[in-house]
């Protein structure tokens, strides 16, 4: 027990001290709540910092988000969505279409994804007429709208330092980067990758029996080759799934990883 001095006023005024005594357990029992209070908000903190940067990464991908493999949303973060102004990010898409050819080269195609956090299009190159997607980050989202910057700006920094360190690494290539300006003069980043046109069920859905079962076999390998590519530079994809990886094309039946926005 510890002994601290409490001081009383009579009616006098004259002061009377006497000993009060402190409890430790009480004491003890205070902190742990309050460390138990901070670890609970600094848990809440990272939840909703993780399931935006889930969003950001999904409205951001180069797969349509009614195409993916259908997850369920934990409750856990249930709580913390972010709810998408359809008007915003449409009035936005339109900007975006009276700019196309943007950057003097790359024409708009169609819509793959588009939510709060930006718009992920299908693009033609004027000159090559080769196709390609563009992802355009959102800027001005609140709270949020730094971290979008960052993982858009992260993913094209991947994307060059894994092809500059060996262009045969199973990872698509950057194409095109720089900045756009919305239709309320914000900046937008924007990078186009190549398109990898082939999703791997619709290519398995083509074989049957052992021709199929030879096939996946390829696949996984091309797919470990991948992995190697990213790893080999220090980095863990984080978000590996078929929804993120595909082939080339038909013609060039090459397993490619994609949206390394998680990395």
């Amino acid at each position: 027990m510890v002994a601290a001095a409490a001081v009383s006023t009579s009616p006098d005024g004259s002061t009377d001290s006497k000993d009060k005594v402190v409890q430790p357990g009480k004491a003890a029992g205070k902190k742990k709540e309050v460390e138990k209070n901070m670890r609970s908000q600094a848990h809440h903190t990272q939840q909703r910092a993780n399931y935006t940067k889930q969003q950001i990464a999904r409205q951001l991908s180069c797969v349509p988000q009614n195409a993916r493999t259908a997850r369920g949303i934990d409750a856990a973060t249930e709580s913390v969505m972010l709810n998408d102004d359809d008007g915003k990010h449409n009035k936005m898409l339109e900007h975006l279409k009276s700019l196309s050819p943007f950057n003097g080269r790359w024409e708009f195609s169609s819509v793959i994804n588009a939510g709060s956090y930006g718009i992920v299009m299908s693009v033609t190159d004027v000159v090559t007429k080769s196709s390609g997607v563009m992802k355009v980050a959102k800027t001005g989202i609140g709270n949020d709208a730094s971290s979008v910057n960052v993982q858009a700006e992260w993913e094209a920094f991947l994307l060059m330092k894994i092809y500059k360190a060996n262009p045969e690494a199973s990872v698509c290539r950057l194409l095109d980067q720089g900045l756009l300006q919305n239709y309320d003069g914000a900046p937008l980043e924007y990078m186009c990758l190549e398109l990898v046109g082939l999703r791997l069920h619709e290519h398995l859905a083509e074989y049957t029996g052992n021709d199929r079962l030879l096939r996946c076999c390829q696949i996984s390998l091309m797919t470990l080759k991948g992995v190697y590519d990213i790893h080999k530079k220090g980095l863990i994809h984080r978000d590996l799934k078929p929804d993120n990886m595909g082939l080339i094309s038909r013609e060039q039946p090459i397993v490619m990883i994609y949206d390394l926005g998680m990395a």
